[in-house]
């Protein structure tokens, strides 16, 4: 069975084959900036001028005991922030060359290319793998606001070495992706499920390190979990890293088909992307404009169960839905070129997809 989600306007696309010109429409930034402000309901008036304040909203948006909906809140202010701006200003306000024009120098512009790729691995991919699982939302939240000293820490150390050392900049790539690995390991989820914890982690680190270096994306690396949880695979063809999630078996519930997701511009129920036919992007989640809405908070996702998997509440995966159910390969996107912000991740049965 497929199901359709809407996709909206991301950074990813825009600036995936072109870093930008420094032709940015200040009052069309400052008003979608302003929107974002709303949605968040916090100040980002410099939000875009320091990417440490930008990251301190990102983690005090994420509210103990650490649900879904805070993370989904986060994601759809960045996708109404995208979709305010539109293809050709995310280019050229966002894009190294534009950020450099705003003010800023050419290692915080790479610095804000990597922080947007990361947050498009953990509202793409990195979300269905945290959706899928309650105990594992909950703790990749914790260690995400509270192991901040420790990631930062790790972070410092691939910027100095990659900017002293840039030919070596794919062996300390590989150091940053360990480093977080290990920190989501063993924070909160160390009793909940390590191996996944540690991909997540492992994967955020990459999708920023790949936004800076692409000719990384070949030589490093995320050991998969030896769990019946998501694992990777580097597509041949496409040179994506892909993910499948795979439910047990039981002797009473043999194998069951794969669930697919598709993404269908245009369908009667959803506008087309900004972008494009089968433009992949940060997932518009109910509670946008035009989506349901919940009744206690229209700024949350109006969810009775799962809309877009069957099997229960939190997806195939749950329990009374048939086990051996799958999500298919989704892929965690290619990236644009050095300073450009990588591709967004695309979902199982778009277009091109496996």
């Amino acid at each position: 069975m497929k199901f359709a989600i809407l996709l909206a306007a991301v950074c990813s696309v825009a600036l995936a084959q072109n870093p930008g010109t420094d032709n940015c429409v200040s009052a069309q930034f400052a008003a979608c900036n302003s929107r974002l402000s709303d949605f968040w309901r916090v100040d980002t008036s410099t939000a875009w001028k320091d990417l440490g304040t930008l990251d301190r909203i990102t983690q005090s948006l994420l509210l103990t005991p650490y649900t879904i909906d805070s993370w989904i809140n986060v994601c759809n202010g960045f996708s109404s922030f995208y979709g305010c701006l539109g293809q050709v200003q995310i280019r050229n306000c966002l894009g190294t060359v534009g950020l450099v024009g705003s003010g800023l120098a050419l290692s915080d512009a790479y610095a804000y290319q990597g922080f947007m790729a990361d947050w498009d691995f953990k509202c793409g991919v990195g979300f269905w793998t945290m959706y899928e699982r309650q105990v594992l939302t909950t703790c990749i939240e914790s260690t995400y606001v509270n192991y901040q000293q420790e990631t930062a820490a790790a972070l410092q150390t691939y910027t100095t070495a990659t900017t002293q050392d840039p030919n070596n900049a794919c062996k300390y790539a590989q150091n940053l992706m360990n480093a977080w690995q290990t920190t989501f390991q063993k924070g909160p989820c160390r009793t909940v499920n390590p191996a996944q914890a540690g991909w997540f982690g492992c994967q955020s680190a990459r999708e920023w390190s790949n936004a800076q270096f692409k000719h990384c994306k070949h030589t490093t690396t995320c050991a998969s979990p030896a769990t019946v949880d998501p694992i990777t695979r580097v597509n041949a063809e496409t040179g994506k890293t892909e993910y499948q999630t795979h439910c047990p078996s039981s002797p009473s519930s043999p194998a069951g088909p794969t669930s697919e997701v598709s993404i269908i511009p245009g369908s009667p129920s959803v506008p087309s992307s900004p972008f494009g036919p089968g433009t992949p992007s940060i997932p518009v989640f109910p509670g946008l404009p035009g989506l349901p809405s919940n009744p206690s908070n229209p700024r949350l996702p109006f969810n009775p169960g799962n809309p877009l998997f069957p099997g229960g509440p939190r997806g195939p995966c749950s329990p009374g839905s048939p086990a051996g159910q799958s999500q298919g390969f989704g892929s965690v996107g290619s990236h644009g070129p050095l300073g450009g912000s990588p591709g967004f991740p695309g979902f199982p049965g778009a277009p091109g997809e496996p």
